[in-house]
């Protein structure tokens, strides 16, 4: 679709339209009874177990947006032929894990679960801002930036 006459602009607003109605529905499960109910009676876990998982979104709550955002940076990217950056994307995403699981390690001041929610995270965002970086515009790749779609 980025090829067609128009398509990058009704890309870019199904996007940012798609990232605020995914991240608008996991805070309304987050905020509400909905998350405790989800893991303690769909994914049968324990009350303290339900607990702990429901308070872990919490630290979720932009990932449905940084993955509608990673993909439509990585999709500009496969439209140009120029793959290497969703590799060294990865590769940033593996070594951002890694560093916060290891200052978690050596800390133990955290549940492991909140630990794990945090090392992802980053290294989730590592990863789409390199992508982001990546595909900035160059004299020879149009702009696709998201700055001009409106949801």
């Amino acid at each position: 679709l980025l090829a067609r006459p128009n398509g990058p602009v009704h890309l870019k607003r199904f996007t940012l339209q798609l990232s605020i109605a995914l991240t608008l529905v996991l805070t309304v499960i987050t905020a509400t009874p909905l998350a405790g109910a989800w893991f303690h009676h769909v994914a049968g876990l324990e009350l303290p177990l339900a607990g702990l998982a429901a308070l872990s979104l919490w630290g979720a709550i932009l990932s449905p947006c940084q993955n509608v955002l990673q993909s439509w940076y990585q999709g500009n990217l496969m439209q140009d032929h120029n793959t290497r950056p969703i590799t060294e994307a990865v590769i940033l995403f593996l070594l951002g894990n890694l560093l916060i699981l290891g200052i978690g390690i050596a800390w133990q001041g955290m549940a492991g679960l909140y630990v794990v929610q945090v090392s992802v995270t980053f290294g989730a965002i590592l990863q789409t801002v390199w992508l982001a970086f990546r595909s900035r515009p160059t004299p020879s790749r149009p702009d696709r930036s998201l700055a001009e779609a409106r949801p």
